[in-house]
This record gives C-alpha cells, sequence and structure tokens, in this order.
C-alpha cells in the first residue's frame, strides 16, 4: 500500500488482497458483502481486523495497457456502491495514472 487513511495495514500478502481481483480484470470491482461472497469469507481481512464487509476498487492502468495498481476504497459496514462512487473512483485512478506517467520515463 502506497497510501491509506483509516486503516493501519500497511501491506498485505498478494493471495489476500482484494485489489489482486481489480487488477486483473477491467472497470470498477465491487464487493459488497465479503461476509457472504465466497471468494472473500474466509479472508483473514475480513474474519479478523479491519474486518472488510464492502471494497470497490479501479485498476489504475498505464499507457500500453497494463494495470499497475489499484485505487480502492474499504468499509467495515456493508453496504451499497453508487454509481456516483464508481464515477468518481473511476475518474481518480485514471488522474492516478496520467500522474504515474508523468513520472515515468517513455521507454526507447
Amino acid at each position: 500500500m502506497k497510501s491509506s487513511f483509516g486503516i493501519e495495514l500497511l501491506s498485505m500478502p498478494r493471495e489476500q488482497a482484494f485489489c489482486n481481483y481489480t487488477i486483473s480484470q477491467t472497470g470498477i470491482f465491487i464487493v459488497s458483502n465479503a461476509v457472504a461472497d465466497k471468494r472473500f469469507s474466509k479472508n483473514p481481512l475480513v474474519t479478523g481486523a479491519p474486518g472488510i464487509r464492502t471494497y470497490a476498487g479501479s485498476p489504475i492502468v498505464n499507457s500500453s495497457g497494463v494495470a499497475v495498481a489499484a485505487l480502492c476504497v474499504i468499509d467495515t459496514i456493508v453496504r451499497s456502491v453508487s454509481s456516483r462512487v464508481t464515477d468518481q473512483l473511476a475518474a481518480m485512478s485514471e488522474v492516478a495514472a496520467e500522474m504515474i506517467a508523468q513520472r515515468m520515463p517513455v521507454a526507447a
């Protein structure tokens, strides 16, 4: 994790990371209730601290079309994620991709 707010985790094994699913697909990845989702119901981040219940993530895609990271929001409360939130998340991931591109040298 490069940045976080409201969560004390600094890193996690990739096999436990919800973002692993986000970067493996295109578009927004949503888990409205992690306890009820078979992919995550036994995940230590769900069964223990921080007690993730809701996750929404958007891949950060480089100019070559490769997902290099994810921007996500999580909550410890089960909730539905509105289209307004997913639109904002997608827009912020595009901004992050542009910022990364500005910092990366262009391959010759």
